[in-house]
């Protein structure tokens, strides 16, 4: 994850823009233990000769095969007036998932998202700040169901009221909120 911030005026507004990009990407294998074997169920862990133990897996037991790439732009903006601060920041999220079950056709899922995001704050004193905010979330998934079938994406959405408190010259803060996921 990569961002470049910057700050500039336009009149009475304050603006702190960020622009940034994410990229991650796992791949995922799974292997069956050997047919006609039980799972642990005691022995001891330190001797090689334990019969409790499943040998473990060879290639040939592979069962299933994922791989996911996720990508993300995103720009944010922070404007101030004065004590009042607002944020609209936005991202496009990419998921892209592929997944192979031994035995079965291979799967894929791609899609792009765009992802508002919302906040207001006002100062009501120097050390008192009143917010409220509206994320949203995005996340693909390697996994499927017993079909086979990829699973959808997981989206999210966030609401958040609350008062952030600065005491004792910055050396205690608090936050107290309610929120909804």
């Amino acid at each position: 994850q990569n961002d470049v911030r910057g700050t500039f005026d336009t009149g009475p507004l304050e603006h702190e823009v960020l622009v940034g990009f994410d990229y991650m990407h796992s791949n995922n294998t799974q292997y069956d233990g050997v047919p006609g074997r039980r799972p642990f169920t005691g022995g001891n862990a330190y001797d090689a000769d334990s019969q409790d133990y499943d040998p473990i897996s060879t290639s040939s037991q592979k069962s299933y095969e994922g791989r996911s790439v996720q990508r993300g732009i995103l720009i944010q903006d922070q404007i101030t007036i004065d004590k009042l601060h607002l944020l609209f920041a936005g991202k496009e999220a990419q998921w892209q998932n592929q997944t192979q079950v031994v035995g079965r056709a291979a799967t894929a899922f791609k899609q792009k998202k765009w992802l508002p995001n919302y906040g207001i704050a006002y100062d009501l004193t120097d050390e008192i700040t009143a917010y409220a905010n509206l994320l949203h979330g995005f996340s693909g998934s390697a996994a499927i169901d017993v079909s086979g079938a990829q699973l959808a994406p997981s989206e999210s959405e966030a609401k958040e009221l609350g008062l952030k408190f600065s005491l004792l010259d910055d050396r205690l803060t608090m936050t107290s909120a309610v929120f909804e996921i």
